[in-house]
């Protein structure tokens, strides 16, 4: 049995500031953009997860997870 990685999501708005973070295992569809995939929790339950690779953070390295 082949296990497939979980696709860490985020969704963002007109001025592309993170409004969401999610998992594909949860969220998908129109207005989600994929930001890194893996295996494991951090990757299953991103939007409560900081060790997604890629990140998420304004340009000051402030933490951009807001929901």
């Amino acid at each position: 049995m082949k296990i497939e990685k979980d696709r860490a999501l985020i969704r963002a708005d007109g001025k592309d500031c993170v409004t969401a973070i999610d998992s594909g295992a949860f969220a998908g569809g129109n207005g989600w953009r994929q930001i890194d995939e893996g295996y494991g929790d951090a990757y299953r339950h991103a939007q409560g997860n900081d060790r997604v690779k890629s990140g998420v953070w304004f340009e000051d390295r402030v933490k951009n997870n807001r929901e």
